[in-house]
């Protein structure tokens, strides 16, 4: 897990998920009938992006090593290493994957 950090409204412990404001509807329309206003509007909904919680939707996300963290964990008797240990490890993306495959598939071919 890349960055973890903890919910100070429900405690969970995790990377956060980003949350882009408006809608991707009022897009598509801006950009088939204006232009501009839709380039406009999508540069507006991407400079807006903000990491809540996975759980709750929260955006008070504190560093898994920052004190207020820590003191969150010692109340549930945790501590940040032991945290950091039952955390699942990053998953290899798709495409690393999937460019893996078709090297070992190129490769055999030889």
């Amino acid at each position: 897990m890349k960055d973890p950090m903890v919910c100070t409204n429900c405690g969970h412990v995790g990377s956060p998920k980003e949350e882009i404001p408006g809608s991707i509807w009022i897009t598509l329309i801006l950009l088939c009938f204006f232009i501009l206003p839709g380039i406009i509007y999508e540069i507006w909904r991407n400079s807006g992006t903000k990491k809540v919680c996975k759980l709750c939707g929260n955006a008070n996300l504190v560093p898994i090593d920052s004190p207020n963290a820590i003191k969150m964990l010692e109340s549930q008797g945790k501590t940040p290493a032991s945290v950091r240990a039952s955390l699942p490890k990053q998953q290899e993306s798709t495409l690393k994957k999937g460019v893996k495959k078709l090297y070992g598939i190129l490769v055999a071919k030889e």
